[in-house]
């Protein structure tokens, strides 16, 4: 199963756009610290799609600490120089504000959906065909009774 939840800080303002299909996809980075302390703090990218990528854009800024709960896929991307590299994305299907007015600039709704996270619609992916294992047959006979079959 591939699921990830990861606590940070939005650093960039999540952008909506449409895709070819008109589905609303909302995309913004995710800052969070490594537990080693003589390590760089790490970037992700988080992708929303559907009814609830416009209202994280309308209701998420920079500074804004979140907990995203999603699945971790790799997008292979082309440089400039034609080099190309992997970047690791969430497919969120919930963001939890962390904190309220004071902690982070974010305003949580009006009672009781405050409590309550955003529930994120994840478009469906392409199932694989679940792999059948086979089984050795039963045996019906007890021990006991094979061995009376036997010539000697």
């Amino acid at each position: 199963m591939n699921n990830i939840v990861l606590m940070g800080e939005i650093v960039t303002r999540p952008e909506l756009r449409e895709t070819q299909d008109g589905l609303a996809r909302t995309n913004f980075l995710v800052n969070f610290s490594p537990s080693r302390t003589d390590e760089a703090d790490y970037q992700v990218a988080v992708v929303v799609f559907g009814n609830s990528a416009s209202e994280v854009s309308e209701q998420f800024v920079p500074g804004d600490q979140v907990v995203v709960e999603g699945r971790l896929q790799m997008n292979t991307v082309s440089k400039q120089d034609g080099s190309r590299e992997k970047r690791a994305e969430i497919v969120a299907r919930r963001l939890h504000p962390v904190g309220g007015k004071a902690d982070s600039g974010f305003t949580v709704p009006a009672a009781p959906a405050a409590a309550a996270p955003m529930t994120i619609p994840v478009p469906p992916r392409a199932s694989k065909p679940a792999a059948t294992l086979s089984k050795p047959p039963l045996r019906t006979e007890s021990p006991a009774s094979q061995n009376e079959n036997l010539p000697f």
